[in-house]
Protein backbone atom coordinates (compact mmCIF):
# COMPACT_ATOMS: atom_id res chain seq x y z
CA UNK A 1 0.00 0.00 0.00
CA UNK A 2 1.54 3.27 -1.10
CA UNK A 3 0.54 6.61 0.39
CA UNK A 4 0.06 9.58 -1.91
CA UNK A 5 1.06 12.54 0.24
CA UNK A 6 0.10 16.11 -0.51
CA UNK A 7 -3.60 15.41 -1.10
CA UNK A 8 -4.41 18.64 0.73
CA UNK A 9 -2.68 21.31 -1.37
CA UNK A 10 -1.02 23.68 1.07
CA UNK A 11 2.23 24.35 -0.75
CA UNK A 12 3.65 23.19 -4.09
CA UNK A 13 4.91 19.65 -3.63
CA UNK A 14 7.84 20.24 -5.99
CA UNK A 15 9.37 22.62 -3.46
CA UNK A 16 8.57 20.47 -0.47
CA UNK A 17 9.33 16.87 -1.22
CA UNK A 18 13.09 16.37 -1.34
CA UNK A 19 14.18 12.90 -0.33
CA UNK A 20 17.78 12.39 -1.39
CA UNK A 21 21.38 12.63 -0.33
CA UNK A 22 23.44 15.50 0.91
CA UNK A 23 27.24 15.50 0.63
CA UNK A 24 28.91 16.70 3.79
CA UNK A 25 32.47 16.21 5.00
CA UNK A 26 33.28 13.87 2.12
CA UNK A 27 30.43 11.50 3.04
CA UNK A 28 26.93 11.05 1.76
CA UNK A 29 24.37 12.20 4.33
CA UNK A 30 20.85 10.79 4.02
CA UNK A 31 18.50 13.77 4.00
CA UNK A 32 14.75 13.55 4.44
CA UNK A 33 12.41 16.51 4.05
CA UNK A 34 8.63 16.55 4.44
CA UNK A 35 5.89 19.05 3.75
CA UNK A 36 3.10 20.20 6.11
CA UNK A 37 0.61 17.80 4.47
CA UNK A 38 2.70 14.71 5.22
CA UNK A 39 1.22 12.58 8.00
CA UNK A 40 3.79 11.61 10.58
CA UNK A 41 2.82 8.25 12.02
CA UNK A 42 3.51 6.69 15.38
CA UNK A 43 5.91 4.27 13.71
CA UNK A 44 7.76 7.21 12.09
CA UNK A 45 8.45 8.75 15.49
CA UNK A 46 9.28 5.41 17.08
CA UNK A 47 11.82 5.01 14.27
CA UNK A 48 13.40 8.31 15.25
CA UNK A 49 13.80 6.93 18.77
CA UNK A 50 15.68 3.83 17.67
CA UNK A 51 19.20 3.64 19.02
CA UNK A 52 21.99 5.21 16.97
CA UNK A 53 25.49 5.82 18.30
CA UNK A 54 26.70 9.35 18.79
CA UNK A 55 25.10 12.71 19.62
CA UNK A 56 21.65 13.65 18.34
CA UNK A 57 20.73 17.26 17.63
CA UNK A 58 17.06 18.25 17.80
CA UNK A 59 16.09 21.80 16.83
CA UNK A 60 12.56 23.18 16.70
CA UNK A 61 11.44 26.66 15.74
CA UNK A 62 8.24 28.41 14.67
CA UNK A 63 8.22 29.47 11.02
CA UNK A 64 6.16 31.72 8.78
CA UNK A 65 4.47 31.20 5.47
CA UNK A 66 5.59 33.50 2.65
CA UNK A 67 5.65 37.00 4.15
CA UNK A 68 8.20 39.53 5.29
CA UNK A 69 8.40 37.67 8.62
CA UNK A 70 9.82 34.54 7.01
CA UNK A 71 13.19 36.33 6.70
CA UNK A 72 13.54 36.07 10.48
CA UNK A 73 13.38 32.28 10.37
CA UNK A 74 16.91 31.51 9.09
CA UNK A 75 18.25 33.91 11.73
CA UNK A 76 16.41 31.93 14.41
CA UNK A 77 17.80 28.67 13.04
CA UNK A 78 21.34 30.10 12.96
CA UNK A 79 21.05 31.08 16.63
CA UNK A 80 19.76 27.63 17.55
CA UNK A 81 22.60 25.99 15.63
CA UNK A 82 25.07 28.05 17.65
CA UNK A 83 23.36 26.84 20.81
CA UNK A 84 23.58 23.23 19.60
CA UNK A 85 27.25 23.75 18.74
CA UNK A 86 27.94 24.93 22.30
CA UNK A 87 26.16 21.89 23.73
CA UNK A 88 28.14 19.57 21.46
CA UNK A 89 31.38 21.25 22.57
CA UNK A 90 30.51 20.76 26.22
CA UNK A 91 30.09 17.04 25.49
CA UNK A 92 33.55 16.85 23.93
CA UNK A 93 32.67 16.86 20.23
CA UNK A 94 35.47 18.17 18.04
CA UNK A 95 35.19 20.96 15.48
CA UNK A 96 35.21 18.71 12.41
CA UNK A 97 32.63 16.39 13.96
CA UNK A 98 30.40 19.35 14.79
CA UNK A 99 30.73 20.77 11.27
CA UNK A 100 29.85 17.42 9.73
CA UNK A 101 26.83 16.99 11.97
CA UNK A 102 25.41 20.51 11.62
CA UNK A 103 26.41 21.03 7.98
CA UNK A 104 23.10 20.05 6.32
CA UNK A 105 21.18 22.52 8.48
CA UNK A 106 23.72 25.29 7.96
CA UNK A 107 23.33 24.94 4.20
CA UNK A 108 19.65 25.83 4.56
CA UNK A 109 20.45 29.25 5.99
CA UNK A 110 21.08 30.82 2.57
CA UNK A 111 18.39 28.85 0.73
CA UNK A 112 15.69 31.47 0.09
CA UNK A 113 13.42 29.04 -1.74
CA UNK A 114 13.38 26.75 1.30
CA UNK A 115 12.34 29.56 3.65
CA UNK A 116 9.70 30.93 1.30
CA UNK A 117 7.77 27.64 1.54
CA UNK A 118 7.22 26.86 5.19
CA UNK A 119 4.46 25.60 7.42
CA UNK A 120 3.85 26.74 10.99
CA UNK A 121 6.94 25.09 12.45
CA UNK A 122 10.19 23.37 11.51
CA UNK A 123 11.92 20.36 13.05
CA UNK A 124 15.61 19.77 12.29
CA UNK A 125 16.88 16.39 13.49
CA UNK A 126 20.54 15.51 12.90
CA UNK A 127 22.45 12.38 13.87
CA UNK A 128 25.31 10.44 12.32
CA UNK A 129 24.68 10.18 8.59
CA UNK A 130 21.03 11.27 8.84
CA UNK A 131 19.37 14.66 8.52
CA UNK A 132 15.59 14.99 8.88
CA UNK A 133 13.75 18.23 8.15
CA UNK A 134 10.03 18.26 9.01
CA UNK A 135 7.88 21.19 7.96
CA UNK A 136 5.16 21.11 10.60
CA UNK A 137 1.50 22.17 10.42
CA UNK A 138 1.64 23.44 14.03
CA UNK A 139 3.77 26.08 15.72
CA UNK A 140 6.46 24.93 18.17
CA UNK A 141 8.66 26.58 20.78
CA UNK A 142 12.24 27.47 19.90
CA UNK A 143 14.57 24.89 21.40
CA UNK A 144 17.86 23.12 20.71
CA UNK A 145 18.56 19.82 22.47
CA UNK A 146 21.67 17.62 22.19
CA UNK A 147 21.22 14.15 23.63
CA UNK A 148 21.89 10.50 22.78
CA UNK A 149 18.52 10.33 21.01
CA UNK A 150 16.13 12.73 19.31
CA UNK A 151 13.85 15.02 21.30
CA UNK A 152 10.36 14.19 19.99
CA UNK A 153 7.90 15.81 22.42
CA UNK A 154 7.04 18.70 20.03
CA UNK A 155 5.91 16.09 17.46
CA UNK A 156 3.49 14.32 19.79
CA UNK A 157 0.49 16.63 19.19
CA UNK A 158 0.43 15.24 15.64
CA UNK A 159 -0.21 11.73 16.95
CA UNK A 160 -2.43 9.86 19.29
CA UNK A 161 -5.72 8.01 19.34
CA UNK A 162 -7.62 11.29 19.22
CA UNK A 163 -5.78 12.68 16.20
CA UNK A 164 -6.49 10.15 13.40
CA UNK A 165 -9.53 9.44 11.29
CA UNK A 166 -10.50 7.97 7.92
CA UNK A 167 -12.54 9.35 5.05
CA UNK A 168 -14.19 7.06 2.50
CA UNK A 169 -15.36 8.95 -0.61
CA UNK A 170 -17.86 6.80 -2.52
CA UNK A 171 -19.53 7.18 -5.85
CA UNK A 172 -20.68 4.59 -8.35
CA UNK A 173 -17.65 5.43 -10.51
CA UNK A 174 -14.97 6.07 -7.91
CA UNK A 175 -13.79 4.83 -4.50
CA UNK A 176 -11.17 6.78 -2.54
CA UNK A 177 -9.95 6.06 1.00
CA UNK A 178 -8.04 8.72 2.94
CA UNK A 179 -6.10 8.66 6.20
CA UNK A 180 -6.32 12.00 8.01
CA UNK A 181 -5.30 14.11 10.98
CA UNK A 182 -6.62 17.55 11.94
CA UNK A 183 -3.86 19.03 9.78
CA UNK A 184 -3.55 16.86 6.70
CA UNK A 185 -5.05 14.04 4.66
CA UNK A 186 -3.57 11.55 2.23
CA UNK A 187 -5.13 9.08 -0.16
CA UNK A 188 -4.14 5.43 0.02
CA UNK A 189 -3.26 3.93 -3.32
CA UNK A 190 -3.08 0.37 -4.57
CA UNK A 191 -5.87 -0.89 -2.33
CA UNK A 192 -7.68 -4.09 -3.17
CA UNK A 193 -11.05 -2.33 -3.53
CA UNK A 194 -13.57 -2.26 -6.37
CA UNK A 195 -13.36 1.08 -8.11
CA UNK A 196 -16.81 1.23 -9.68
CA UNK A 197 -20.28 -0.28 -9.48
CA UNK A 198 -19.84 -1.64 -13.00
CA UNK A 199 -16.77 -3.60 -11.86
CA UNK A 200 -18.92 -5.43 -9.30
CA UNK A 201 -22.27 -5.98 -11.06
CA UNK A 202 -21.09 -6.32 -14.66
CA UNK A 203 -22.68 -5.39 -17.98
CA UNK A 204 -26.29 -6.15 -16.99
CA UNK A 205 -26.18 -2.90 -15.09
CA UNK A 206 -24.69 -1.07 -18.05
CA UNK A 207 -27.28 -2.39 -20.50
CA UNK A 208 -30.13 -1.39 -18.20
CA UNK A 209 -28.57 2.03 -17.75
CA UNK A 210 -28.79 2.67 -21.46
CA UNK A 211 -32.58 2.20 -21.33
CA UNK A 212 -32.79 5.33 -19.18
CA UNK A 213 -30.51 7.54 -21.30
CA UNK A 214 -30.37 8.69 -24.89
CA UNK A 215 -27.35 9.48 -27.02
CA UNK A 216 -25.38 6.42 -25.97
CA UNK A 217 -23.50 6.35 -29.29
CA UNK A 218 -23.66 3.92 -32.15
CA UNK A 219 -21.91 1.10 -30.38
CA UNK A 220 -24.32 1.12 -27.42
CA UNK A 221 -21.36 0.56 -25.12
CA UNK A 222 -20.93 4.03 -23.56
CA UNK A 223 -20.45 3.58 -19.83
CA UNK A 224 -22.71 5.92 -17.88
CA UNK A 225 -24.07 5.90 -14.33
CA UNK A 226 -27.76 4.93 -14.31
CA UNK A 227 -30.20 7.64 -13.30
CA UNK A 228 -33.65 6.31 -12.43
CA UNK A 229 -36.80 8.39 -11.98
CA UNK A 230 -39.96 7.28 -10.20
CA UNK A 231 -40.50 3.71 -8.98
CA UNK A 232 -40.48 0.24 -10.42
CA UNK A 233 -38.26 -2.66 -11.33
CA UNK A 234 -35.33 -0.52 -12.44
CA UNK A 235 -35.19 1.33 -9.14
CA UNK A 236 -35.29 -1.89 -7.09
CA UNK A 237 -32.62 -3.51 -9.25
CA UNK A 238 -30.44 -0.44 -8.93
CA UNK A 239 -30.71 -0.46 -5.12
CA UNK A 240 -29.82 -4.15 -5.03
CA UNK A 241 -26.80 -3.63 -7.22
CA UNK A 242 -25.63 -0.57 -5.27
CA UNK A 243 -25.89 -2.61 -2.07
CA UNK A 244 -23.84 -5.39 -3.68
CA UNK A 245 -21.25 -2.81 -4.74
CA UNK A 246 -21.04 -1.28 -1.26
CA UNK A 247 -20.70 -4.71 0.37
CA UNK A 248 -17.71 -5.38 -1.88
CA UNK A 249 -16.18 -2.03 -0.92
CA UNK A 250 -16.78 -2.65 2.77
CA UNK A 251 -15.18 -6.10 2.60
CA UNK A 252 -11.90 -4.42 1.72
CA UNK A 253 -12.23 -1.25 3.81
CA UNK A 254 -13.41 -2.90 7.01
CA UNK A 255 -10.67 -5.52 6.82
CA UNK A 256 -8.03 -2.83 6.35
CA UNK A 257 -9.33 -0.66 9.19
CA UNK A 258 -9.71 -3.57 11.61
CA UNK A 259 -6.00 -4.27 11.17
CA UNK A 260 -4.73 -0.69 10.87
CA UNK A 261 -7.49 1.64 12.01
CA UNK A 262 -6.81 1.59 15.79
CA UNK A 263 -10.49 2.31 16.38
CA UNK A 264 -10.31 5.61 14.49
CA UNK A 265 -13.62 7.02 13.21
CA UNK A 266 -14.60 6.61 9.56
CA UNK A 267 -16.41 9.46 7.79
CA UNK A 268 -18.45 8.56 4.70
CA UNK A 269 -18.76 10.96 1.76
CA UNK A 270 -21.49 9.90 -0.69
CA UNK A 271 -25.03 10.65 -1.74
CA UNK A 272 -27.46 10.29 1.13
CA UNK A 273 -29.02 6.92 0.30
CA UNK A 274 -25.58 5.34 -0.29
CA UNK A 275 -24.43 6.54 3.14
CA UNK A 276 -27.50 4.92 4.69
CA UNK A 277 -26.93 1.62 2.87
CA UNK A 278 -23.22 1.53 3.75
CA UNK A 279 -23.92 2.20 7.42
CA UNK A 280 -26.47 -0.60 7.49
CA UNK A 281 -24.22 -3.26 5.93
CA UNK A 282 -20.72 -2.31 7.15
CA UNK A 283 -18.88 -4.47 9.66
CA UNK A 284 -16.66 -1.56 10.80
CA UNK A 285 -18.03 -0.38 14.17
CA UNK A 286 -16.62 3.17 14.18
CA UNK A 287 -18.52 4.87 11.35
CA UNK A 288 -19.50 8.47 12.15
CA UNK A 289 -23.30 8.72 12.18
CA UNK A 290 -23.33 11.88 10.05
CA UNK A 291 -21.66 11.87 6.68
CA UNK A 292 -20.62 14.32 3.96
CA UNK A 293 -23.70 14.28 1.73
CA UNK A 294 -23.29 14.63 -2.02
CA UNK A 295 -21.41 13.01 -4.90
CA UNK A 296 -17.71 13.32 -3.92
CA UNK A 297 -16.36 12.12 -7.27
CA UNK A 298 -14.87 15.47 -8.26
CA UNK A 299 -14.62 17.12 -4.84
CA UNK A 300 -11.19 18.43 -3.92
CA UNK A 301 -9.57 16.47 -1.06
CA UNK A 302 -8.99 19.74 0.82
CA UNK A 303 -12.75 20.32 0.92
CA UNK A 304 -13.40 16.72 1.97
CA UNK A 305 -10.84 17.09 4.75
CA UNK A 306 -12.37 20.30 6.08
CA UNK A 307 -15.88 18.83 6.08
CA UNK A 308 -14.77 15.59 7.74
CA UNK A 309 -12.84 17.43 10.46
CA UNK A 310 -16.00 19.31 11.42
CA UNK A 311 -17.71 15.96 11.99
CA UNK A 312 -14.98 14.25 14.02
CA UNK A 313 -13.70 17.17 16.11
CA UNK A 314 -16.48 16.84 18.73
CA UNK A 315 -15.79 13.09 19.00
CA UNK A 316 -12.11 13.71 19.67
CA UNK A 317 -12.85 16.32 22.30
CA UNK A 318 -15.12 13.81 24.04
CA UNK A 319 -12.37 11.16 24.01
CA UNK A 320 -9.98 13.49 25.83
CA UNK A 321 -12.69 14.54 28.29
CA UNK A 322 -13.37 10.88 29.09
CA UNK A 323 -9.66 10.22 29.67
CA UNK A 324 -9.41 13.32 31.88
CA UNK A 325 -12.46 12.25 33.90
CA UNK A 326 -10.93 8.81 34.38
CA UNK A 327 -7.70 10.36 35.65
CA UNK A 328 -9.55 12.55 38.15
CA UNK A 329 -11.52 9.54 39.38
CA UNK A 330 -8.32 7.53 39.93
CA UNK A 331 -6.15 10.31 41.38
CA UNK A 332 -5.01 9.37 44.87
CA UNK A 333 -5.75 5.66 44.42
CA UNK A 334 -2.22 4.63 43.43
CA UNK A 335 -3.25 3.90 39.84
CA UNK A 336 -2.74 7.48 38.65
CA UNK A 337 -0.12 10.12 39.34
CA UNK A 338 0.94 13.68 38.52
CA UNK A 339 4.44 13.33 39.99
CA UNK A 340 7.16 13.22 37.35
CA UNK A 341 9.42 11.39 39.83
CA UNK A 342 6.92 8.52 39.88
CA UNK A 343 5.85 8.62 36.25
CA UNK A 344 9.32 8.37 34.66
CA UNK A 345 10.22 5.01 36.31
CA UNK A 346 6.69 3.74 35.61
CA UNK A 347 7.14 4.65 31.92
CA UNK A 348 10.41 2.66 31.82
CA UNK A 349 8.49 -0.29 33.34
CA UNK A 350 5.81 -0.08 30.66
CA UNK A 351 3.14 0.67 33.28
CA UNK A 352 1.81 3.90 31.76
CA UNK A 353 -1.45 3.30 29.90
CA UNK A 354 -2.52 6.92 29.39
CA UNK A 355 -0.18 9.90 29.51
CA UNK A 356 -1.02 13.59 29.55
CA UNK A 357 2.01 15.77 28.86
CA UNK A 358 2.32 19.54 28.47
CA UNK A 359 3.72 20.67 25.15
CA UNK A 360 4.49 24.18 26.41
CA UNK A 361 6.44 23.34 29.59
CA UNK A 362 9.69 21.56 30.44
CA UNK A 363 10.97 19.80 33.55
CA UNK A 364 14.74 19.53 33.26
CA UNK A 365 16.67 16.94 35.20
CA UNK A 366 18.24 13.49 35.06
CA UNK A 367 17.10 9.92 35.43
CA UNK A 368 19.28 7.01 36.50
CA UNK A 369 17.47 3.86 35.35
CA UNK A 370 19.69 1.54 37.39
CA UNK A 371 19.08 3.40 40.65
CA UNK A 372 15.54 4.35 39.49
CA UNK A 373 16.26 7.86 40.72
CA UNK A 374 14.74 10.98 39.18
CA UNK A 375 16.56 14.23 39.90
CA UNK A 376 14.58 17.33 38.79
CA UNK A 377 16.36 20.69 38.54
CA UNK A 378 14.92 24.18 38.82
CA UNK A 379 17.05 25.29 35.87
CA UNK A 380 18.48 23.43 32.90
CA UNK A 381 22.01 22.16 33.62
CA UNK A 382 24.56 20.58 31.29
CA UNK A 383 23.55 17.00 30.57
CA UNK A 384 19.93 17.53 31.63
CA UNK A 385 16.98 16.05 29.77
CA UNK A 386 13.41 17.21 29.69
CA UNK A 387 11.87 14.65 32.05
CA UNK A 388 8.49 15.15 30.38
CA UNK A 389 10.11 14.08 27.13
CA UNK A 390 11.73 11.06 28.78
CA UNK A 391 8.36 9.88 30.10
CA UNK A 392 6.60 10.56 26.80
CA UNK A 393 9.19 8.76 24.66
CA UNK A 394 9.13 5.66 26.86
CA UNK A 395 5.34 5.67 27.04
CA UNK A 396 5.13 6.00 23.26
CA UNK A 397 7.27 2.92 22.65
CA UNK A 398 5.20 0.87 25.11
CA UNK A 399 1.96 1.68 23.28
CA UNK A 400 0.45 4.17 25.71
CA UNK A 401 -2.36 6.51 24.71
CA UNK A 402 -0.77 9.97 24.72
CA UNK A 403 -2.46 13.35 24.97
CA UNK A 404 0.13 16.05 24.24
CA UNK A 405 -1.60 19.37 24.86
CA UNK A 406 -0.90 22.79 26.40
CA UNK A 407 -0.55 22.69 30.19
CA UNK A 408 -3.86 24.53 30.64
CA UNK A 409 -5.70 21.55 29.10
CA UNK A 410 -4.23 18.90 31.42
CA UNK A 411 -6.51 17.36 34.09
CA UNK A 412 -4.08 18.47 36.81
CA UNK A 413 -2.17 21.61 37.77
CA UNK A 414 1.22 20.09 36.86
CA UNK A 415 2.77 19.52 33.43
CA UNK A 416 2.29 15.73 33.41
CA UNK A 417 -0.24 13.12 34.51
CA UNK A 418 -0.51 9.37 33.99
CA UNK A 419 -2.97 6.55 34.40
CA UNK A 420 -1.23 3.27 35.09
CA UNK A 421 -2.02 -0.08 33.53
CA UNK A 422 -1.42 -1.79 36.86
Amino acid sequence: MEARDGSVPVLPSTTLENDGYHRQGGQMKNTHMTNPTTLLTRSDIEGLLSGRPGPHVSIYLPTHRASLEFRQDPIRLENLLREAEAQLGSLGSKGSEVDDLLGPARELLANDLFWEHQGEGLAVLLAGDEAHFYRLPVSVDEIAVVDDRFHIKPLLPLLGKSRRFWVLALSQKSVRLFNATPYAMRELDELDLPQSLLEVVGYDFEERSLQFHTGAGPSGMTRRRAIFHGHGEGVDDNKTEVTEFLRAVDAGVAGLLRNNGNGAPLVLAAVEYEIAIYQSISSYPHIVSSGIVGNPEHVDPADLHAAAWQLVQPLFAEDRRAASDKYRALAGTGTASADVREIVPAAFDGRVGVLFVATDEYRWGRYDPEARRVEPHDERLDGDRDLLEVAAARSLTSGAEIHAVPAAELPTDGPIAAIYRY
